[in-house]
């Protein structure tokens, strides 16, 4: 159906990635639409910065930098208009002293940043599950198990390098310096980490359907996860750099959470200048493409169609822009519209905008 007052023709129905996306997409025209972000998530300060302290500062330095922190931002010697501030910032310099203060948090805070409490766990049970690690304590090597398997990789704004070993492996045994190099790399950059799956500890080698020791996955960031995972296998050379860079060239996916198709109509309107290549200046093709897909994140159909969304994002990254409307949030979105039967994927809608009123 067409949309009163605009050039954006609407097709509604149920996602099919193998056949109904390539049909549609052959037509289109390869121009780039840009994922708009509204903002960045803060960083969160370094613990040693909190204290002001060095990290090769002792235990006495820890506990004197944070009494004299303690006493001198005290929310209780704030005005009322400096309240607020105040409670933060006390509450960044107890926390900074939590973790510092106690050697086991404070080891693994070194080795893994702000992600450490992931690894708590696992140290925890390693005892109980033969105590055999090829990579224990190795700064930017994270241990990847059942338990932190979610906490690390959903939702997750890195890249991750993710592989697989097991002790008493000749060739995993030879590969430990390369992963302790590229786990120290890793923590140098903002957006790549590096995880190992221990195959004498862990499940997840049969999980993630491994073919051998040694094999490597490169996994985008903002996955879903619940099992459902993005992951392309890394086949270059076995080097710390050529591995990072690997990484580097993983692009995010073009996708983004809207409110309603509406949101996704207005950004269209507002795209103008997409040059046509001149094999397709008298093509009746489309210039925008943009595909919105309505799931709910309880939903496991809708959880495997947004995780194959993300194969189509980054294979079509220049062509089609994917965004998803959450009907948990978007309570105008009446459930009832969506498919009960098991298996059906969610209905989509794919908006395509045509800039030049004639064809030439």
């Amino acid at each position: 159906m067409m949309m009163k007052g605009t050039n954006l023709p609407i097709f509604r129905g149920h996602f099919l990635v193998p056949l109904w996306v390539v049909v549609v997409i052959t037509s289109l025209l390869c121009c780039t639409a840009h994922k708009s972000k509204d903002g960045a998530e803060d960083k969160p300060e370094d613990y040693y910065a909190t204290l002001g302290i060095a990290r090769y500062a002792s235990s006495a330095d820890v506990k004197k930098a944070y009494r004299k922190l303690s006493l001198e931002n005290h929310p209780d010697k704030a005005g009322p208009d400096e309240a607020f501030a105040a409670a933060k910032k006390f509450h960044r310099i107890s926390e900074a002293y939590e973790v510092l203060s106690k050697i086991h948090t404070r080891r693994l805070y070194d080795l893994y940043g702000h992600d450490f409490l992931h690894m708590e766990g696992y140290f925890e049970e390693l005892p109980k599950r033969g105590g055999r690690e090829l990579y224990r304590y190795k700064r930017g090597v994270f241990l990847l198990y059942e338990r932190n398997l979610d906490g690390l990789l959903a939702k997750s704004p890195y890249t991750w390098i993710l592989t697989f070993a097991q002790p008493g492996c000749g060739n995993c045994e030879r590969n430990v310096p390369i992963y302790s190099q590229l786990g120290e790399k890793t923590m140098e950059t903002e957006n790549i980490r590096l995880a190992v799956v221990n195959c004498l500890m862990s499940n997840l080698c049969h999980y993630f359907g491994i073919h051998h020791l040694g094999q490597v996955f490169l996994l985008p960031p903002e996955q879903e996860g619940g099992g459902y995972w993005d992951k392309r296998e890394y086949t270059g050379p076995l080097r710390a750099d050529a591995l990072l860079e690997a990484a580097k060239q993983i692009p995010a996916p073009n996708m983004q959470e809207v409110e309603s198709d509406k949101v996704v109509e207005r950004q269209l309107a507002g795209i103008t200048g997409v040059k046509r290549p001149v094999s397709l200046e008298r093509v009746a093709a489309a210039d925008v493409a943009w595909l919105v897909n309505y799931h709910k994140p309880s939903c496991l159909s809708c959880r495997q169609a947004k995780s194959e969304l993300r194969q189509v994002s980054h294979q079509l990254r220049e062509k089609l822009t994917i965004t998803f409307v959450n009907c948990d949030i978007s309570v105008h979105y009446i459930w009832a519209y969506m498919p009960t039967i098991s298996g059906i994927m969610p209905p989509t809608s794919l908006l395509l905008r045509f800039l030049a009123k004639q064809l030439h």
